[in-house]
């Protein structure tokens, strides 16, 4: 089961995909605080609302767009133009959503595809 899922090019079934949504969903949402926090701790940036905001959406948009563009790298389907703008939507759901919610829905589904051959 675990190494299912750390092996982006396995094709999920929807129970699968279900439990990689939910491992995914904590990992970067975790990964994505504690990178905030290190940041602030660097760069001494307390208490100001407004760049804790806008570093923790850059690193949602940021981390979710790669992470998709990682599994169509794994799948073969990079040079499909459909999740090519698959991959900027998930960017845009992360910014208007502010979160992981809902584009790691749409990364689950990416891993719900079958491989292409090359």
């Amino acid at each position: 089961m675990i190494q299912k899922l750390f092996n982006i090019s396995y094709k999920r079934n929807f129970q699968d995909a279900l439990i990689f949504y939910v491992f995914y969903l904590l990992v970067f949402s975790l990964v994505t605080i504690l990178v905030e926090y290190i940041i602030f701790a660097i760069f001494s940036l307390n208490g100001n609302a407004k760049i804790e905001i806008w570093i923790e959406l850059f690193l949602t948009v940021l981390s979710s767009m790669i992470f998709s563009f990682v599994i169509l790298l794994k799948k073969n389907l990079v040079y499909d133009y459909r999740y090519i703008i698959t991959v900027i939507l998930v960017g845009v759901i992360s910014f208007i959503f502010r979160g992981y919610i809902l584009s790691m829905i749409i990364i689950t589904y990416l891993t719900t595809l079958d491989l292409k051959d090359k």
